[in-house]
């Protein structure tokens, strides 16, 4: 839904320096799309996917020379 690669860009020509929101949803995992407000997956595999999204989003700002 973001083309991550050019917002990137535009925070490398603004000379953004700020702080760094990623927000994820994982609703066929976590149970929130039904109103749930506890896990319906296992904490495990959830955190897993978790670290893989901040590692995506750290490999982006490298390559985008931001980190």
């Amino acid at each position: 839904m973001v083309d991550f690669q050019r917002y990137l860009a535009m925070l490398k020509v603004a000379e953004f320096s700020g702080p760094l929101q990623l927000h994820m949803e994982y609703h066929e995992l976590g149970g929130a799309n039904s109103g749930r407000s506890e896990l319906t997956a296992p904490k495990g595999q959830i955190l897993k996917l978790v670290r893989q999204d901040i590692e995506t989003l750290k490999r982006m700002l490298r390559d985008a020379k931001l980190s």
